[in-house]
């Protein structure tokens, strides 16, 4: 009423009305309505930050990775240096001075020898073809299972009759042509050990010839020299295959992904 007396009766009234419960109503949805929208605008607040920080702690840990991978490249090739300085300097003190023999040395994993380092005064049969060589029954496989091999004088020399070499490697290690036309160096003699760290083979070593260089008597010290400097492969091979790259069975993404659970977790603790 324009004539409305502002008694006390008169304001129960009003309060009471339908019209002021409505107002009253519109009112407490809107301040409901605000502090929704203030804690939704929070929470989008903290879910960007958060999504920003798990960005930059994946960003960090690929960096990290990364770096952790360069430096086991780094030390895996520092060991290879190793124990190539090491063959050297060993066919240096055993009078092997012709560039028609090299020496490798291999260690085992997972089925297969992988490559550890090489030496041979030439720098083509120097070259590594392949860093990995299953048990196919060749040299490495024969020596591996009986912790010594040689073949001496059977195999022959490849640039005087190839047909006979490869009939040979055919029957002997089951090599085909192809494949023996693929290697860098055709040998036709083989001598090779066994490493052994406490009483199990991790590793072999071999001395491959193209010419008939090798004997009885070279063997034998060969042999020598290796069992008294066992030590030194031992070495080699196990830091070697401990830095390898290639044999590791864990990805980079895998390592992230251990990473992030694991700080999940200390955030659901």
């Amino acid at each position: 009423s324009a004539y409305w007396d502002p008694t006390w009766a008169e304001f129960v009234i009003f309060f009471k009305s339908p019209i002021f419960l409505i107002l009253l109503g519109i009112i407490f949805y809107c301040i409901a309505k605000y502090f929704n929208w203030k804690d939704n605008n929070n929470l989008f607040t903290n879910n960007e930050v958060l999504k920003a920080s798990e960005a930059s702690l994946q960003s960090q840990m690929r960096l990290v990775t990364e770096d952790k991978e360069i430096i086991r490249k780094k030390l895996e090739l520092a060991y290879r240096e190793l124990d190539i300085t090491w063959l050297s300097t060993s066919m240096q003190t055993l009078g092997i001075l012709t560039p028609n023999i090299r020496a490798t040395v291999y260690y085992f994993k997972n089925g297969a020898f992988h490559y550890v380092g090489r030496h041979s005064k030439n720098p083509m049969i120097a070259k590594v073809s392949t860093n990995k060589v299953i048990l196919n029954g060749g040299v490495l496989s024969k020596a591996w299972t009986k912790g010594a091999y040689e073949d001496l004088e059977e195999c022959p020399i490849y640039i005087e009759d190839e047909n006979k070499y490869f009939l040979y490697q055919s029957q002997k290690y089951g090599f085909s042509e192809e494949k023996v036309k693929q290697l860098t160096m055709k040998p036709c003699q083989y001598y090779a050990k066994t490493i052994t760290d406490s009483f199990e083979p991790i590793g072999i070593i071999i001395f491959e010839c193209d010419i008939r260089f090798l004997n009885s008597a070279r063997v034998r010290k060969i042999g020598q020299h290796c069992t008294s400097h066992e030590s030194n492969l031992i070495s080699y091979i196990k830091k070697v295959r401990e830095q390898d790259i290639r044999a590791s069975q864990t990805p980079i993404e895998d390592i992230e992904a251990d990473f992030l659970k694991g700080l999940n977790r200390k955030g659901e603790i």
